[in-house]
């Protein structure tokens, strides 16, 4: 375990290690270019929820699909995924 610890303690700031006393539960790596978890509304992928969001969001409007435009991920883009949208806008 001392091996494990001294490694876990040089990671980079961006993982976070949840460890318990005999073993490393779980890992999280944020990959994000963002520096951040990204935003659900952020559809594109550029760290910015905005127009062009907004605009690959209205072209996915009432259809099913398991889009990223679909923000609840509840296979269709609807009303709730636009009040979700609203509440990131240009976040």
């Amino acid at each position: 375990m001392d091996e494990i610890a001294v490694t876990v303690n040089n990671l980079n700031p961006d993982v976070r290690v949840v460890t318990s006393d005999e073993f490393i539960e779980q890992i999280y790596i944020n990959l994000s270019p963002c520096g951040t978890a990204p935003a659900k509304a952020d559809i594109n992928n550029d760290c910015k929820v905005n127009l062009e969001d907004f605009s690959i969001f209205s072209q996915q409007w009432l259809k099913i699909s398991s889009s990223s435009a679909d923000i609840r991920q509840d296979g269709l883009i609807d009303q709730k995924d636009l009040n979700d949208f609203s509440l990131q806008w240009l976040e």
